[in-house]
């Protein structure tokens, strides 16, 4: 263990390298014809010391179960890619779209990676280490909102946002609206709330600031989320039982990852438009795209896909509102990846991996981990945060470093070192 000095120092060095990483939310420069945003940079500075912390310290039980949990995390991204090489073959796809494709999948490894890293230097701290970096970035967006609006414009649409529920913006709202940084604190906010050995005052002490910074931003899809993933915890952890309680998070999976495929037949059948239309809800120009798109694909168990990166690059290319995202990310794995790929995709992002962190790590992380999958399954129905950097940055932090050193021991115990 670092002592107090030599803690401190690493700690601003690592404030000084995730600050950074979590202020340059969307730019970046370009390496001949391939862009590369800012927060990858520092991302690498963090990896960077997370070797040498390892090779200082040479915890190599630390080591072997980050790598295990590492590896579980990508799997589904893994799948994803093999998949695609099939059909990117078979479809003869053109270079950009499996260009796009591939980074968006190692982009994932990256943010894993980053965080081990962190765990490495940080141990069960990682994540609020993570968080304080992720606070300091906001508020300093938020002092150059103020100081160009005002402080009585600040305040004035930050109350409106809140009491219309996210409803009335401005400008000043929507510059502060800053999707990956806000789904990342709103991941957070579950976590808070359903993470397991942590007193309850302490609970409340660190949700009131994440909870009041998040508000700026705003994402009522995230409360969905965070319903959700309180249910399925009490549920689980109601159950003492472990073949009981096992039998349950894999059911619980399995009816989610049935749901997922519904809501895609929900869509693609105009039902969605219908209900929209119906109880006059606002989608953001959602009902448009999914019309735009609805030719791309079919339900069916012959619909094959079209690999990853294809629905971006198309949305790119045909400058579709302005973007490459969907705001579907269900939709679009099932687009990408055809409809036994989907399952099998639904299968070992939910279903697997739940039971792996059940077999391996224990209930406690195995019911943080589904808590958490959920939370970002809803926000997947309407947005496209599946493969935002910070989100999944967040999630790996938050799951591995979960009761790290009693997984520690217990990988010692097995004789894994």
């Amino acid at each position: 263990m670092l002592d107090k000095v030599k803690w401190g120092t690493v700690g601003m060095i690592y404030i000084f390298l995730a600050v950074p990483m979590f202020y340059f939310t969307d730019t970046g420069f370009f390496v001949g014809q391939y862009g590369i945003m800012y927060y990858y940079v520092f991302a690498a500075g963090i990896t960077i010391m997370g070797v040498m912390a390892f090779l200082i310290k040479a915890e190599v039980i630390r080591l072997k179960c980050l790598a295990q949990d590492s590896i579980v995390l990508w799997m589904p991204y893994l799948f994803s890619l093999l998949y695609s090489v099939f059909i990117w073959i078979s479809e003869y796809t053109g270079v950009s779209t499996i260009t796009r494709g591939t980074f968006f999948i190692l982009y994932q490894l990256i943010a894993i990676i980053t965080a081990a890293a962190t765990i490495l230097v940080f141990g069960k701290y990682a994540p609020w280490m993570q968080l304080t970096a992720m606070c300091i970035a906001y508020i300093i967006h938020i002092a150059r909102t103020v100081i160009t609006y005002g402080w009585s414009a600040f305040a004035r649409e930050y109350i409106s946002l809140i009491r219309s529920f996210g409803i009335r913006t401005g400008d000043v709202a929507r510059g502060l609206e800053l999707h990956t940084l806000m789904f990342a604190f709103g991941l957070y906010l579950t976590y808070i709330i359903v993470r397991g050995q942590i007193r309850w005052w302490k609970k409340i002490l660190i949700l009131i600031p994440v909870l009041l910074l998040f508000l700026v931003g705003f994402k009522r899809i995230v409360f969905a989320g965070l319903i959700c993933a309180s249910i399925i915890t009490i549920l689980l952890r109601k159950v003492k039982k472990d073949r009981k309680c096992l039998g349950l998070l894999l059911a619980a999976g399995n009816v989610v990852l049935v749901l997922c495929m519904c809501y895609n037949l929900f869509v693609a059948s105009g039902l969605y438009e219908r209900v929209t239309t119906y109880f006059n809800i606002d989608t953001k120009g959602r009902v448009e795209m999914y019309n735009d798109t609805a030719d791309w694909y079919s339900i069916s168990p012959g619909f094959t896909g079209h690999g990853v990166g294809f629905v971006s690059r198309s949305l790119s290319d045909a400058d579709r509102r302005g973007s490459g995202a969907l705001h579907n990310d269900l939709l679009v794995s099932y687009i990408e990846m055809g409809f036994w790929g989907f399952l099998i995709w639904g299968f070992l992002y939910i279903i697997w991996r739940s039971w792996w962190f059940y077999k391996f790590r224990g209930k406690d992380d195995a019911v943080l981990f589904i808590a958490l999958i959920f939370s970002c399954l809803v926000t997947y129905s309407s947005d496209n945060t599946y493969y935002y950097f910070y989100v999944n940055l967040s999630l790996a932090n938050m799951i591995m470093s979960y009761r790290i050193e009693e997984k520690e021991r217990q990988c010692e115990y097995i004789g894994i070192e």
